[in-house]
C-alpha cells in the first residue's frame, strides 16, 4: 500500500510541483526566481519532511517484526525520496542559474567604465559602486527567501554554491574594465561588500527556521527522529537523505569560499601595487598558480599598461616576449603572426620575486 502512496506522492504531487517551479526560471529570458518559486520549495520540503516523520513514527513500527516487509518498505521509501531529491537538485540548479543571470545583468548594466577609473587617481573618499550595492541587495533578497523556505543545512549548501558563482563573476569583470589605483581600492571595497553577503555561512546554523517543519537537535541540525524508546530502533533504519543531494551543488569545505574571495582580492592587488613590485607579487600565493596568459589579461587592464599609446616598458620587463606590432597590437618575439594584446606567450617573471606558494 505504501508503495502506491510513494508513487502517487512522487508522480502526482511533488515532482509536478518541482517541474512547475523549474519552468518558472528555466528560460534564459526569465528573471530571478519570484517569491512563488521559493514557496514551492518550502511546500515540497514540508511534504517530504512530514512524510518522513509519518514513516518513522507510524509505518515502520507496524512492520517491525516482519523483516522482509520492513526491507521492502525501506527500499520503497528510499527510492521515493531519491526521485524527489534528484528533481529538487535540478530545480535548485536552475534557481542558481536564474539568480546568476540577474546578477550578471545588474552588474553589467550598472557598472560604468569610469567606476574603477576615476579621473583623480588619488586616494580620496572611496565609495562602493552602484553596481555593487544593487548586486548586494539582490543577493540578500534571494538568500533571505531561501532561508525562509528551507532548513539551515540546505541553505548553507545552496548559498555556498552561489558564492562561488558570484566570485567567478567578479573575477571575470576584472578583465573587462580599465582600472587605476584608486579604482582598484574601490574594487577591493566592492569585493568586501559582496563577500559579506556570505559570512553567515561560517556561523553555526540556527536551531530554528521558518522553512523547516521538523524539530532540531542540539547541534542545530534539523531532525524528525523520534525519541520514544519503543520506536527508536525502527526510526533509525529510515533512509537519512538530505533534502538536496550532495553531488548537485555541494561545497564540502566552507573554507573554499573564503579562499575563493581571498584569491579575488589577490587579483585586485595586481591593480594596486606599483609596477616594480608586480613580478614578485605574481610569484606568491594564488597568483603563482595561475597561467601567465591569465595574469597578462589582468595586467592589461591596468590604466598604466600603456604610455602614450604604447605598451609601457615595465610590461615588457615582466612579459619579455611581447612587443608592439605595426598595427598597434602585439605579437610574440620571433614570430610573424600577430596576437591580441591579451594573450602573450607564457614567460617567467623577472628575477627577485618571492618563492611560489600554493593553497
Amino acid at each position: 500500500m505504501l508503495s502506491v502512496v510513494h508513487k502517487f506522492l512522487a508522480t502526482s504531487v511533488l515532482l509536478p510541483s518541482l517541474s512547475a517551479a523549474s519552468n518558472i526560471v528555466q528560460l534564459p529570458t526569465t528573471g530571478a526566481p519570484p517569491p512563488a518559486f521559493y514557496e514551492v520549495l518550502a511546500s515540497v520540503h514540508t511534504w517530504v519532511n512530514t512524510y518522513k516523520e509519518f514513516f518513522r513514527t507510524t509505518a515502520l513500527p507496524e512492520v517491525q517484526s516482519k523483516t522482509t516487509t520492513q526491507t521492502v518498505l525501506l527500499e520503497s521509501c528510499r527510492t521515493f525520496l531519491a526521485r524527489v531529491e534528484r528533481a529538487g537538485a535540478k530545480t535548485i540548479e536552475r534557481c542558481l542559474d536564474a539568480i546568476m543571470r540577474t546578477a550578471d545583468r545588474i552588474h553589467r548594466e550598472l557598472l560604468t567604465k569610469s567606476d574603477y577609473l576615476p579621473k583623480d587617481n588619488t586616494v580620496t573618499e572611496l565609495q562602493a559602486t552602484r553596481a555593487c550595492l544593487t548586486l548586494r541587495d539582490c543577493l540578500h533578497h534571494h538568500i533571505e527567501l531561501l532561508r525562509r523556505s528551507l532548513p539551515p543545512n540546505d541553505v548553507r549548501v545552496i548559498v555556498a554554491a552561489l558564492a562561488l558563482r558570484v566570485q567567478a563573476l567578479l573575477m571575470s569583470r576584472t578583465k573587462q574594465l580599465r582600472i587605476n589605483t584608486s579604482g582598484a581600492l574601490i574594487l577591493m571595497q566592492d569585493c568586501e561588500i559582496i563577500s559579506g553577503c556570505f559570512t553567515f555561512l561560517y556561523s553555526p546554523p540556527s536551531t530554528t527556521t521558518s522553512g523547516s517543519s521538523g524539530s532540531s537537535n542540539e547541534d542545530g541540525e534539523e531532525t524528525t527522529m523520534v525519541t520514544s524508546p519503543s520506536k527508536k530502533s525502527a526510526a533509525a533504519a529510515v533512509p537519512s537523505l538530505p533534502s538536496i543531494p550532495p553531488g548537485a551543488v555541494l561545497v564540502d569545505n566552507l573554507g573554499e569560499i573564503k579562499a575563493a574571495f581571498d584569491d579575488l582580492k589577490e587579483v585586485v592587488g595586481l591593480f594596486i601595487v606599483p609596477p616594480p613590485n608586480l613580478a614578485g607579487l605574481m610569484n606568491e600565493g594564488f597568483l603563482s598558480t595561475q597561467d601567465r596568459n591569465e595574469l597578462f589579461l589582468y595586467i592589461s587592464m591596468r590604466a598604466d599598461f600603456r604610455t602614450h599609446g604604447m605598451i609601457s616598458p615595465w610590461v615588457r620587463n615582466i612579459f619579455t616576449d611581447v612587443r608592439e606590432d605595426v598595427g598597434g597590437g602585439m605579437e610574440e618575439e620571433g614570430t610573424g603572426s600577430g596576437r591580441p594584446p591579451s594573450v602573450p606567450r607564457a614567460s617567467s617573471p623577472s628575477p627577485g620575486g618571492g618563492s611560489p606558494s600554493r593553497r
